[in-house]
């Protein structure tokens, strides 16, 4: 029973690393972006940038962008160049594909100027977000940057995202509960609420279809003007710190940030419901998607999972190479769930569930299964909120998971 307990608290603090797995070409550094531009992912890594032009196959390594640049939060391309924005030290460019970078920083001042995070653009211009002197704009001649839009830098200078649709720029700046927006022709940002008297802002924003969603620490929000207007979608995450967004066409993901740990929510319905997956040890740093690889950029290198679509029949005959455990769905989940496993042959199955003291409260399936896939269902009706763990047991192959019960 001690060895039992001690697996099963191990698999939560020390933890699920089953489903993400490192991009070995990238060193174990902070990555502090992943971008997808063009159909070529961007990780901002220290002084340089890693390019992966074949989904992240390979990765090749861009030159030095400065001896004293450590962190790069924003990347981008603009009339066939690459942009990378540096932690403090501004703007770099390069016309070769990020073998050779030029500082491009000239008329970025103020307090906080020099720190970027993030670009967009506006009526052929590049825009630029800072962390603390608010928004500048690339003049014609691609040398200087120019104040453009006069946030009020006492409550909204720091900048975290921008996103641009039909020459309208959408932004989330300070900790206010506004989103702010440049609309276009004009040279004022105006606000708008956000949050409903909520003070946090948005950190990362997507778009599906003509909905923009923006997440911020307590869940995600949605507009379908603009951002004009905007609604609570899905659960909050009540606590968290930090969101980021990613959308691969029918799926929205949501990296949340909490207790130095990382959690993975998903939505299939355009934001109206989210479901849970492993929880990572750790902080994020952005998600990007590039066919079936959802990408995290991490304190601790750029990691991936493949993501892959499950019917709801409760068996496919077609058999797997390997076997695997998957995270149950929906999680957390009230009151019932359902479990996934894939098995290469035949043979004697046994998945069961446990609570955190290690004591077996219920068994799903303890007879001979066929290869292939299989889906069994746990209600917990009869039992109270909080973790529990399952665990699937064959004569090749053992594994546990935790999962969140949630009344």
């Amino acid at each position: 029973m001690r060895k039992l307990l001690f697996f099963l608290l191990f698999t939560i603090y020390g933890i699920c690393y089953a489903q993400w797995q490192q991009v070995t070409q990238i060193p174990t550094r902070e990555i502090s972006t992943i971008q997808l531009i063009d159909d070529v992912l961007y990780a901002g890594a220290d002084s340089l940038i890693y390019i992966s032009s074949d989904g992240g196959d390979t990765w090749n390594r861009s030159g030095l962008l400065s001896g004293d640049t450590e962190i790069i939060p924003a990347i981008t391309k603009f009339n066939g160049k690459l942009f990378a924005g540096t932690f403090g030290h501004g703007v770099f460019t390069s016309s070769d594909s990020g073998a050779t970078w030029q500082p491009l920083s000239s008329g970025l001042n103020g307090l906080g100027a020099k720190s970027i995070s993030s670009f967009t653009t506006q009526n052929g211009a590049l825009i630029v977000g800072t962390q603390g002197a608010g928004t500048f704009k690339l003049d014609s001649m691609m040398q200087s940057w120019s104040p453009v839009g006069n946030l009020p830098l006492e409550i909204a200078g720091t900048v975290y995202a921008m996103t641009e649709r039909g020459d309208t720029v959408i932004a989330g700046a300070g900790a206010s509960g506004y989103i702010y927006r440049l609309l276009p022709g004009s040279v004022q940002w105006e606000y708008q609420d956000f949050s409903g008297g909520l003070h946090m802002t948005a950190l990362s924003f997507a778009w599906i279809d003509n909905d923009v969603y923006a997440a911020a620490s307590l869940g995600v929000y949605r507009s379908s003007n603009n951002g004009e207007t905007w609604d609570s979608v899905g659960t909050g995450w009540l606590g968290s710190i930090e969101c980021w967004l990613a959308y691969d066409g029918n799926t929205l993901h949501a990296a949340v940030n909490k207790l130095g740990y990382f959690l993975v929510f998903r939505s299939t319905d355009r934001g109206e419901t989210w479901s849970g997956e492993d929880p990572i040890s750790g902080a994020s740093f952005g998600l990007a998607v590039h066919g079936d690889r959802l990408y995290c950029a991490r304190l601790d290198g750029l990691w991936y999972r493949t993501l892959t679509v499950s019917s709801v029949d409760e068996h496919d005959p077609r058999v797997p190479a390997a076997w695997s455990l998957e995270q149950n769905y929906p999680n957390p989940f009230n009151p019932e769930t359902v479990i996934h496993f894939r098995l290469p042959v035949s043979g004697s199955v046994s998945l069961k569930v446990y609570n955190l003291l290690g004591q077996e409260i219920a068994t799903l399936a303890n007879r001979e299964l066929t290869a292939g896939e299989h889906r069994v269902a746990w209600n917990a009706a009869g039992y109270a909120s909080g973790m529990y763990f399952y665990r699937l047991e064959t004569e090749y192959f053992a594994a546990t998971k935790p999962m969140l019960l949630l009344k």
